[in-house]
Formats: structure tokens, C-alpha cells, sequence
């Protein structure tokens, strides 16, 4: 995965300790996944996004240990927080889109090649069948269909999520045009530009 303009390879100081158990030779049989977490210790104020040490610790315990990172348009995920009340501004939502998938794909650039996929929402709403065969041929698995055949029944059927997340139908509708003015981009960083969602 080649490396983002003004960004390096992820400096942390458990990483090193477990890199050598990340180069061993991926087993779809022993496929984990593990999560960014957010820290939102005020709901209602500015939020931020930071990297937990458990993804790390999923590399040294188990080097086949893959990671799936699903990414969405920074305007819409803004509107969508800011919607919900959980940050102050609109700008202060991009900045925290910016941080926060600008971790996971200093993360990603850490790892081996084969041990990371990156996934367009859109894709996943629009192209279920392509972007499950995809996950598949990821995890090494025989029969990816469950997985697109999952994603389409949640257009009729969605898994309920537990409070604040009650607006299910709305995770399904994706707009004709990203919500939002495009100069917001500018407060993602080089991960709006990476994942495509701003010019070079």
C-alpha cells in the first residue's frame, strides 16, 4: 500500500516488538478482526477519534489477524454526527473524520501486504454482490455469497442497533451528491485525498 504524501510508517512503540509476527504467511482460517475505538467521554461536545493498542495486540497474538476498514464520504459522516448531536460544528466533524481514518490508514501502512482492505461505503450499498466477492477473495473464503446476500437482506430486514443509532433506514440511501460544501474536504487531510473523496 503505497505511503500518503507528509505521512510515514506508524510509529508506536509496541509495534516493533510484534512486526516480525505480522510477516508470516496469512491462514483465512484463523481470521480475526479487530476496531478503532472513539472516544466520546461528552456526546454532545467535540469528539475525537484515537487508535486503541488492540489492534496491535491482534497482530503480535495472531499474525494472520486481517482488517477490513469501511470508509464513507467525510461530508455525509459529519452531517450524520452532527445530525445526531454528538460534535459542535460541522468543521469540527470533519477534522475528527480526517483524524480518525487518518489512524487507521497509518495503520494499514504498517502492515503486510495482503493484510488489509479498504472498502467504499458506497460500494458496499450499491454493489453488495462485487464488494462481498471482494471481502471473499480477502479472507480466503470458498463461498462469499452469504456475505452479499447478507447485505441485501438489510435492505428489508436491518439488524437493529442499540441508542443513539435508530435511524437504520438511513445507513441504506446514499445521495446523488456528497452533502455539504466541497471546501470541507480541505479539513480532512490527506485521507480525504487518499480514499479518493478530494482532488490531489
Amino acid at each position: 500500500m503505497p505511503n500518503r504524501p507528509g505521512r510515514g510508517p506508524t510509529q508506536r512503540p509496541d509495534l516493533p516488538d510484534c512486526q516480525h509476527n505480522a510477516n508470516a504467511a496469512p491462514n483465512p482460517a484463523h481470521t480475526h478482526s479487530c476496531r478503532l475505538t472513539v472516544n466520546r467521554k461528552h456526546p454532545r461536545k467535540h469528539s475525537t477519534g484515537k487508535p486503541s493498542p488492540r489492534q496491535f495486540r491482534c497482530v503480535c497474538l495472531d499474525p494472520q489477524a486481517r482488517f477490513i476498514h469501511i470508509h464513507r464520504d467525510p461530508r455525509q459522516v459529519a452531517n450524520s454526527l452532527l445530525h445526531k448531536h454528538w460534535i459542535g460544528s460541522i468543521d469540527d466533524a470533519v477534522r475528527v473524520w480526517g483524524q480518525y481514518v487518518g489512524e487507521i490508514l497509518d495503520f494499514f501502512e504498517g502492515l503486510p501486504a495482503g493484510f488489509a482492505l479498504t472498502i467504499p461505503y458506497r460500494g458496499l450499498i450499491e454493489n453488495p454482490d462485487a464488494t462481498g466477492a471482494s471481502i471473499g477473495s480477502f479472507l480466503g473464503l470458498a463461498d462469499a455469497s452469504p456475505i452479499s446476500d447478507f447485505q441485501i437482506s438489510q435492505r428489508h430486514a436491518p439488524t437493529p442497533f442499540s441508542d443513539p443509532v435508530t435511524d437504520i433506514a438511513d445507513l441504506y440511501v446514499i445521495p446523488s451528491k456528497p452533502a455539504g460544501d466541497d471546501k470541507l474536504l480541505a479539513l480532512a487531510g490527506s485521507a480525504a485525498t487518499h480514499l479518493g473523496y478530494a482532488a490531489p
